[in-house]
């Protein structure tokens, strides 16, 4: 046999040994929609501590529409222009999920009151959201992880009830920290 052939068989086999591997590890206990959820909303609060944009974004779905008209885009772009606001301040980003429920006989879709804040680390001030709770409309999605397996991730569809943006006149834009 040629080297090339058994250089080829051997990455065949690791591949093969690895694609075994990683279905054993995925095989243990799946989490549930509602660890799902409040892990999305874990991941939105460290993204918006770090100024991640992107980050906040991952968890809104391209679907994205709430009540004033916003989608997706404009979001981030409000978004990327609150945290440019903030350059000069440190802040500290909260998400304390209040209420998940699904609706009935659709695992698949729930509606989740959180409360939110922005707060100014140095002097306290809250930045935005506050004692006000908000109602995201969330759903199932999948994602693609390791070009081969599908994840379960709970991403907002819709909103309501959110405070005004960057104190204008644009309320109801905001999602998650800014």
């Amino acid at each position: 046999m040629k080297r090339s052939s058994w250089v080829a068989l051997a990455a065949a086999v690791l591949l093969l040994g690895g694609s075994g591997v990683l279905l054993v590890v995925r095989g243990g206990k799946r989490p549930t929609p509602e660890q799902l959820i409040r892990q999305s909303l874990r991941d939105v609060e460290e993204a918006g501590r770090k100024r991640s944009v992107g980050g906040v974004m991952s968890a809104v779905s391209k679907d994205y529409k709430d009540a004033a008209g916003f989608n997706k885009d404009r979001l981030r772009l409000l978004l990327a222009r609150a945290v440019q606001d903030t350059q000069n301040r440190t802040f500290d980003v909260r998400v304390t999920p209040r209420n998940i429920s699904f609706l009935p006989g659709n695992r698949d879709q729930a509606t989740v009151i959180v409360q939110t804040a922005v707060v100014d680390t140095q002097n306290g001030e809250t930045i935005w959201g506050g004692d006000q709770l908000i109602t995201l409309v969330m759903r199932r999605e999948s994602k693609r992880r390791w070009l081969f397996f599908s994840d379960d991730v709970w991403r907002v569809v819709g909103a309501a009830n959110l405070p005004p943006f960057g104190g204008g006149d644009e309320g109801g834009g905001g999602l998650l920290g800014f």
